[in-house]
């Protein structure tokens, strides 16, 4: 008799954190936009694919940052974009003064300013072969209150940039990528574009 009551109160328990966990990822955003909705945001953007919830107005902002490469002794500098996607947000850590951004050496990051909370892309660089492609996002939209994609477009031309000893990627004085011998580098662009585009 005592075991089944306590397979019964086993099965309640795991019927409730199923519902629990289906319930919070249906909710995505859905959590009164506290700043915890910057992290599913910055999921979906990295997917590809972000439908906003109802109601959530949405404001998109390109900001102007230089990447730097050094190959082969001579330096190089890219005037490169990065695309806040923002929405009023409780809890956000930063300051308007002194936003706050993850760290991670991910095409898009969690930004807050105390106010808002969102994503904002940063470079994504990737060795494809001898190849070193430099990834940035541009954004296509203004303002968003609906579905918004993240499309791939054509490789950039920035003439024939070729390392034949060594090279290196950085952004504000920090390597985040290096590397040894023969290599070709190339910029690719990422649009952000509403979903019916």
């Amino acid at each position: 008799m005592g075991a089944n009551y306590l397979v019964l109160a086993l099965a309640v328990a795991a019927a409730s954190l199923i519902a629990a966990v289906t319930a919070i990822s249906a909710m995505h955003f859905r959590s009164g936009y506290d700043y915890r909705a910057a992290f599913a945001l910055r999921d979906a953007l990295a997917r590809g694919y972000v439908n906003m919830p109802e109601g959530l107005s949405v404001m998109l902002e390109e900001k102007y940052f230089a990447v730097y490469s050094c190959i082969d002794g001579v330096d190089y500098v890219f005037p490169l974009r990065k695309v806040l996607i923002a929405f009023k947000a409780s809890g956000s850590p930063g300051s308007p003064r002194n936003p706050f951004e993850e760290g991670l050496p991910t095409l898009w990051r969690v930004w807050g300013n105390g106010t808002h909370a969102g994503a904002i892309s940063f470079i994504e660089v990737a060795e494809e072969g001898a190849v070193i492609i430099i990834t940035y996002v541009v954004a296509d939209v203004p303002r968003s209150t609906g579905c918004l994609a993240v499309t791939r477009a054509t490789d950039v031309y920035v003439g024939y940039l070729f390392s034949q000893d060594f090279g290196s990627i950085a952004v504000d004085g920090a390597v985040i990528h290096a590397w040894r011998g023969y290599r070709e580098v190339r910029l690719r662009k990422l649009k952000v574009v509403p979903c019916d585009s």
